[in-house]
């Protein structure tokens, strides 16, 4: 934590930053997120540094918790590789239960 004339700064491994810039406050997270909502309802949110290390571990939770949601009884309606591509490109995993996977980054 680092005090300047213009307020406050704090940074942390996850690069978060608050400033205040003509009287407001500002809060910038650098981060990529898994949350995960059931019946549109908010479950879980797990964050990690936005960065080459911080993504990989994201990504590979995201694959784990789609794996863990789906049928292990039923391996012809498991997603594939091509379908995780697609759910990494859009941002988003969801069924017909109204289970829902974001992966997003913020900046």
């Amino acid at each position: 934590m680092t005090k300047r004339a213009f307020g406050t700064i704090f940074t942390t491994n996850m690069n978060i930053t608050y400033t205040r810039d003509n009287g407001q406050k500002a809060l910038k997270l650098i981060a990529v997120s898994v949350i995960e909502m059931s019946g549109g309802e908010l479950q879980s949110t797990r964050t990690f540094v936005d960065n080459p290390e911080g993504n990989q571990e994201a990504e590979k939770l995201f694959r784990k918790l789609v794996a863990e949601h789906e049928d292990p009884e039923s391996p012809h309606m498991r997603s594939d590789e091509e379908d995780f591509v697609n759910y990494l490109d859009e941002g988003v995993y969801e069924d017909c239960s109204g289970y829902q996977l974001f992966i997003t980054h913020s900046v």
